[in-house]
């Protein structure tokens, strides 16, 4: 007599591999959601521990230091950010143009660079619900932040950290705002789906 060969039938097989995709079916959306939020979150950090590091560099050192897109023309940072710290002087003031010949005797160092975030993730300036060009933030000495020129007023309060999700549906989108305070100061802030239009 033979003996019996252990091993799965066609139709066990069949049944496994059937329940095995429903699962992963469930799963993957909750998957999705889960690296957004995630990648948000890190995007999210990030503009905020660099936005910090200036500011700190900026009132330690007192100097200007600015925090400026890399890709101007545009009212999105995620194509990648970079913190210019200056020499304590007029010429600072030219951080709002790197590209300017000017700027690399004015600006003498670049501790950060940071690369594009890629994927869906977006990062605006706005003001209130309205978005704003703000190619460069600099924080002076006394640790209160600037746009486009030192000692000009801030004309952005938040910058949005938005991953739309790839659909239409607001209530899917996930956001972070990071907002500035009277002296300067950088909180990071969880925005309800919905609540918020993400960076378009």
């Amino acid at each position: 007599m033979r003996p019996s060969l252990a091993g799965f039938t066609l139709i066990e097989l069949m049944v496994t591999l059937a329940v095995a995709a429903i699962l992963m079916s469930v799963a993957a959306p909750a998957l999705q959601d889960v690296i957004a939020a995630q990648g948000v979150r890190s995007a999210a950090s990030e503009m905020l521990t660099d936005l910090s590091y200036a500011r700190n560099d900026a009132i330690g050192n007192q100097r200007s230091v600015a925090v400026t897109r890399l890709v101007q023309g545009s009212d999105r940072w995620d194509q990648g950010w970079r913190v210019v710290a200056c020499v304590r002087s007029a010429a600072c003031a030219a951080c709002t143009d790197p590209s300017d010949p000017a700027v690399a005797a004015a600006c003498l160092e670049e501790p950060i660079r940071r690369q594009p975030l890629g994927g869906r993730i977006k990062l605006c300036t706005r003001m209130n619900a309205t978005s704003v060009d703000t190619p460069t933030l600099i924080f002076g000495p006394d640790g209160r932040v600037m746009d486009t020129a030192l000692g000009a007023a801030l004309h952005i309060n938040t910058i949005m950290i938005s991953d739309d999700m790839g659909d239409a549906d607001a209530g899917n989108d996930r956001m972070r705002s990071l907002e500035f305070g009277p002296t300067g100061r950088v909180s990071l802030h969880v925005v309800n789906p919905g609540s918020a239009a993400p960076c378009s």
